[in-house]
């Protein structure tokens, strides 16, 4: 799908759900990334799809943490120095997890901390409990996300209870994780074509650097719209994600790449691109990319990166 010779980028699933939404990401097959999934339970690595990694030998057995943080701390730190060499020469590192357990909880904040320390941009994707998982694993992810800031360039934040309103249609408990799934796996893919493509107006490895190193919390849209009224249509869809905890409101800082086909107008572009724009700070670091792409048709797709959101 995409072509990339020049970085390595890394996507790390940590704990039972990182492991999952990782799988998910492979199944796209996209080029130049490298999967691993992250456990400390041995019988969870069992997907052919990313490289397996097992954590805490000494702590735990290989059966798990039990829902404890400090175990599955212990476990991943037990392990830093390989943690360290998975990360070797990384340029943009994605740790995915399903905060509340002990694995997600505890050992994400360590595997972020090494590929952090390996000098990647580290990206953080993590889910927060349902509600009928109760207070006690939710105070659990609260505190796996606190120790994950530390350590994170940039996270996006799912609560898996917004699921339920991202939606008026009927959700099967397996559509509902297979929506989770797709805010990394769109996430991944827009970061990567963003990086990787060769575009009329180009957007870098610096200009990644410039809007997420230490941007705190951050969010993902991407859309696409075609007829009379595709602007409006894709300005609205690209600027709401139900599915995250941040809106853009406010952002500090946006990445904004359009593509189209050859007969996009220049009001098209410039009305887009402004109202866009128009939902960050006013002293937003604003950084705006361009492609043609005649395979779309009559359809105007847009991507965005907001960070610093509220």
């Amino acid at each position: 799908m995409f072509e990339n010779e020049f970085m390595k980028i890394t996507v790390a699933g940590v704990g039972c759900g990182g492991n999952n939404s990782v799988c998910r990401v492979a199944e796209a097959k996209p080029n130049g990334i490298t999967y691993f999934g992250i456990d400390t339970d041995k019988k969870a690595l069992r997907s052919d799809a990313v490289t397996p990694v097992h954590l805490g030998a000494n702590h735990g057995s290989g059966r798990g943490c039990g829902g404890n943080a400090a175990l599955g701390k212990m476990a991943a730190e037990e392990n830093y120095d390989m943690l360290l060499s998975l990360f070797k020469d990384c340029v943009v590192a994605f740790i995915a997890a399903g905060l509340g357990g002990g694995t997600g909880s505890g050992a994400a904040p360590v595997v972020a901390k090494a590929a952090h320390d390996a000098g990647a941009l580290t990206i953080a994707v993590v889910t927060k409990p349902f509600a009928f998982e109760g207070s006690r694993r939710m105070a659990t992810a609260d505190a796996g996300l606190e120790e994950l800031r530390k350590y994170s360039d940039a996270i996006i934040i799912i609560p898996n209870e917004n699921v339920k309103n991202s939606t008026t249609q009927k959700i099967t408990f397996a559509n509902a994780f297979r929506l989770i799934d797709d805010v990394l796996c769109e996430s991944v893919l827009s970061v990567l074509e963003i990086l990787t493509k060769a575009m009329l107006i180009n957007i870098d490895i610096a200009d990644i650097n410039a809007v997420l190193r230490n941007s705190g919390d951050i969010f993902i849209g991407n859309a696409v719209a075609e007829g009379n009224d595709r602007v409006k249509k894709v300005v609205n869809a690209v600027i709401s994600n139900p599915l995250l905890e941040k809106g853009m409101n406010d952002a500090k800082g946006l990445v904004i790449y359009l593509s189209a086909n050859h007969n996009v107008s220049l009001d098209e572009i410039n009305e887009i691109s402004n109202k866009i724009a128009e939902t960050t700070a006013p002293d937003a670091n604003i950084i705006w990319g361009f492609d043609f792409d005649d395979s779309l048709g009559d359809l105007i797709k847009v991507s965005i990166i907001a960070s610093g959101v509220k």
